[in-house]
């Protein structure tokens, strides 16, 4: 499997959950998210 197609999956899989996920970047200020899936909202 390409890094692409795992990339892919990965986002799909994501997406797909039905439990919230919330990614922040601990390297920011505040620590902005920078990413939720459907389920959050």
């Amino acid at each position: 499997m390409s890094v692409e197609e795992t990339l892919r999956l990965r986002e799909r899989a994501l997406a797909a959950s039905s439990n919230a996920i919330i990614i922040a970047d601990a390297r920011l200020a505040h620590h902005l998210v920078i990413y939720v899936n459907p389920a959050f909202e």
